[in-house]
């Protein structure tokens, strides 16, 4: 520690003839001068404001230096002229420091606080802090979890109320943002009412969005309203699949569904949307179709050849209005050998050619044979040779008459064939 004042007194005596002596009173020291001591506020802790009744964000602190260095143990006394002192110290630590808590007064509005040191002279160090009233923002309930088509206006403007002290409080500025994509802040102030409101743009993606209301300072900010964005109508076709299809005109039904997906304008899939298909033309009839998208937007129907002549067919699409549609090309070639094994408690080979029952086919040397399930079924079922001659059996599969397969057959004569799931289920097939 430093001492405030030093004098010092210093008595010499000189020895010098026996019988003489001389005693000298030193000049004071310089260096002994009662040092300067002043006192400044720390920077950052002047000038800062807070809700009123509250403490200061940063402490108070004021530095206390002798001759510009640290003086530590220097007594301080802290008179606020609203509020109170919570004094974390009295007397200045070793950096010259002390420092206080400022809770401010109950009224908003400028306030200080004097700070005086012991042995500085001149004006006392004045803290300046502003005591702010109680802003309040409120949402408007009535005006959160809106829903509306994607890329449209909400409904209902988005609105929230500024109060100050419980007072309705108008030109208060307010932010708005959101968590959709590309969304831009928008600023609106408050009426004379206090309320603030905005009325955004649902995004272009369905599902749910965010919107945020902010202002600084005030109590309940930010204020969050959720909407969800619904798709649109209809608004174009996509084929997914089922294309460009070639069937014989004997097989059941055409092995791909045609399958479209449809969606609105910005891409979003429309669940519900009524579908219209139609047989533009060809030898083809629809079977179940779909006349409604799915929960995925998509919608499928199967198509059969018609009984008639082979040729080439077209099967359209639409949304409502036939102006927006799509078209699958599709082709019915003349009848092969086919078996169709019709499954049940009577279950039984029928040809595709000749109507037999059991089937008894005939076909040229090195020609093919197909076996196809007639139905939907849960049991299994396959084809296997019996007899001399053979060919590589196979499975039909299980629960689908898509599921079939196809031998050729390259030496002469007849081949004898079974389900060997059904015993007595059988078909013959004559090689020419």
């Amino acid at each position: 520690m430093r001492a405030m004042h030093a004098w010092i007194l210093v008595a010499a005596l000189a020895v010098g003839a026996p019988g003489c002596a001389e005693t000298t009173l030193t000049e004071p020291d310089p260096a002994g001068d009662p040092p300067v001591v002043t006192a400044e506020a720390v920077a950052g802790s002047n000038g800062q404001a807070a809700l009123r009744g509250t403490a200061l964000p940063q402490t108070l602190r004021v530095r206390v230096l002798a001759d510009g260095e640290p003086l530590e143990g220097a007594a301080v006394s802290w008179e606020p002229s609203a509020g109170t002192i919570q004094a974390t110290s009295s007397v200045t630590d070793g950096s010259g420091v002390a420092a206080a808590v400022w809770v401010l007064g109950s009224v908003p509005g400028p306030m200080t606080v004097t700070v005086t040191v012991d042995g500085v002279e001149g004006q006392p160090v004045l803290f300046t802090a502003t005591a702010l009233p109680l802003v309040t923002l409120t949402a408007d309930a009535a005006t959160d979890l809106q829903s509306g088509i994607a890329g449209t206006l909400l409904g209902t403007p988005l609105r929230v109320r500024v109060f100050v002290e419980g007072i309705p409080a108008p030109g208060q500025a307010v932010t708005w943002t959101s968590t959709a994509a590309g969304a831009t802040a928008v600023q609106t102030n408050s009426d004379e009412q206090g309320f603030a409101s905005t009325t955004p743009q649902l995004p272009l993606a369905v599902g749910e969005v965010t919107y945020t209301a902010t202002l600084g300072g005030a109590v309940g900010s930010p204020a969050l309203f959720r909407a969800t964005a619904l798709p649109g109508p209809g608004a174009v076709i996509i084929m997914e699949s089922g294309d460009n299809q070639a069937l014989p005109a004997n097989f059941p039904v055409f092995p791909s569904d045609l399958v479209v997906a449809v969606t609105d304008q910005y891409g979003n899939p429309t669940a519900g949307q009524p579908l219209i298909w139609t047989v533009e033309g060809g030898p083809v009839v629809l079977s179940g179709s779909g006349q409604f998208a799915n929960a995925t937007g998509h919608a499928r129907t199967q198509v059969a050849p018609s009984g008639g002549p082979a040729g080439s067919a077209v099967v359209r699409v639409a949304l409502p209005g036939g102006t927006v549609f799509a078209e699958f090309n599709l082709s019915v070639v003349p009848p092969v050998p086919l078996v169709i094994l019709e499954p049940g408690t009577q279950s039984r080979f029928t040809s595709a050619i000749n109507g037999s029952s059991p089937a008894v086919d005939t076909v040229l040397s090195g020609g093919q044979m197909t076996w196809l399930l007639s139905e939907e079924d849960l049991e299994d079922h396959a084809v296997a040779p019996v007899g001399e001659l053979e060919f590589l059996p196979g499975y039909l599969g299980y629960g689908s008459s898509s599921h079939g397969f196809t031998v050729t057959l390259s030496v002469a004569g007849t081949y004898y064939y079974e389900d060997p799931y059904w015993p007595g289920v059988v078909g013959t097939i004559v090689v020419q």
